[in-house]
């Protein structure tokens, strides 16, 4: 089945610097689910990628870096494999699981709420964070990768 994105908005940045992504929620049976545009779901994969990469691969240098994000949160949803509740970092890394073990699956409508909460995380620990030093930079232009944005959802 094709999905036609025609009526989903492109997303935009705001003068706030969020980027607002719009969605459209799947019909019923399935309507737990949005759907969004593929450049958008790469765009939060990307950053839930470089979140876990990025922390993990300093854990080799001080194990306790950003410690507080492998710390179950109020803020986080409750695991759905568990029953407990999600660290920031285990919730990205969820995300990401999710999607890559299967390609087509989708963004729950829950789910959305905790990605603008995970964003607000990712966007401090890259901008005045402990990852402030790890955007990196394009090899050709030299110029520093942008920084990731927060992330605002609104129903088309």
């Amino acid at each position: 089945m094709n999905i036609s994105y025609a009526d989903i908005p492109e997303s935009t940045i705001l003068d706030t610097g969020h980027r607002r992504i719009y969605f459209r929620r799947k019909a019923s049976p399935m309507d737990k689910y949005v759907y969004l545009h593929p450049e958008d779901k790469d765009y939060i994969l990307f950053w839930c990628d470089r979140l876990v990469v990025d922390i993990l691969a300093k854990q080799i240098i001080d194990p306790t870096f950003c410690e507080e994000l492998f710390k179950q949160s109020k803020g986080m949803p409750t695991s759905g494999y568990s029953g407990l509740r999600n660290s920031p970092l285990t919730f990205a890394a969820g995300i990401i699981s999710n999607i890559r073990r299967n390609p087509v699956e989708d963004i729950g409508y829950k789910q959305l709420e905790y990605i603008q909460k995970l964003f607000k995380i990712i966007n401090f620990a890259y901008t005045v964070g402990e990852l402030k030093d790890e955007l990196g930079y394009n090899s050709s232009t030299k110029k520093e990768n942008p920084i990731p944005n927060k992330i605002i959802f609104k129903e088309a």
